[in-house]
């Protein structure tokens, strides 16, 4: 879809969310509390490096983080079905 870092194709990513959908996501630890953040899937990787004034969870690893696991399911605790919180694009 992405053709990674050689370039990409939004139109090929734009058609995916148009037909597929997308839940909603938010930062990395955005888990708790749930009723605040109101979040679906939050990003499952952490940021990297020293930023000013942000939280610090380590430097960027040498090789590219894994793919997570593909789930129809939010996170634990988020009361919206996973069908019901996607949301679709528009051509």
């Amino acid at each position: 879809m992405t053709n990674r870092c050689r370039g990409g194709y939004e139109i090929r990513a734009w058609q995916w969310i148009t037909r597929n959908g997308v839940c909603t996501g938010g930062p990395y630890g955005t888990k708790l509390p749930i009723a605040v953040k109101g979040t679906c899937k939050p990003y499952a990787f952490h940021p990297c490096g020293k930023h000013k004034n942000q939280v610090y969870y380590g430097e960027c690893p040498a090789k590219s983080y894994s793919t997570p696991t593909c789930t129809n399911r939010c996170q634990r605790g988020y009361f919206v079905p996973y069908w019901k919180d996607k949301v679709y694009g528009m051509f």
